[in-house]
């Protein structure tokens, strides 16, 4: 919102609901719930025409997707090829331990190419976890978010803005930066 950012969602995991019904009004545009495995061509393009306005379309998938579940893998992956023209971006949650982070955009790959977007930072006890991750896998950054909700203060990645961010967070542990 504070970008001029327009996001919606699109929900496939019946369990967090209610996250985004209690979300800030604004910050979220349009919400539209579909089970995962009902996303077929037709309730797949008549939810996606409820975005119409976005900018960004959060997908929020199962986290039995990235768990390895091979019913959910397989349907993720049916959705993903009735999206073929649509970019990919892994939403990374930057207080995520480095193995799980690798775990996601490791699955996130096996789509093409994505882009990336660290939420969270301003939980997260460092930035260089998600940052060195991402660059270990080759996956360049192009959104930071604050707070539990996608898109929750969602704002363009920059060098200036990660720098400050990383001295900030050194700072706070009481390492001098000068």
């Amino acid at each position: 919102v504070c970008c001029g950012i327009q996001c919606g969602v699109l929900h496939l995991d019946t369990g967090k609901r209610s996250i985004y019904e209690n979300a800030p009004e604004g910050l979220v545009v349009p919400i539209v719930s579909c089970p995962l495995s009902e996303c077929f061509p037709a309730t797949l393009g008549r939810a996606l025409s409820e975005f119409s306005e976005c900018d960004l379309v959060f997908i929020d998938l199962p986290s039995s997707t990235v768990e390895g579940n091979d019913e959910s893998s397989a349907q993720c992956a049916r959705l993903m090829s009735l999206l073929k023209s649509v970019e990919v971006l892994v939403a990374l949650d930057a207080r995520l331990q480095k193995s799980m982070l690798k775990k996601v955009v490791s699955t996130a790959k096996t789509y093409g190419d994505v882009r990336a977007i660290i939420t969270r930072v301003d939980e997260a006890a460092s930035l260089a976890i998600p940052l060195s991750c991402l660059y270990e896998e080759r996956v360049p950054l192009a959104f930071l978010s604050n707070g539990p909700l996608i898109p929750d203060n969602i704002e363009p990645a920059s060098v200036v803005r990660i720098a400050w961010m990383l001295a900030k967070q050194l700072l706070a542990s009481g390492i001098d930066v000068h």
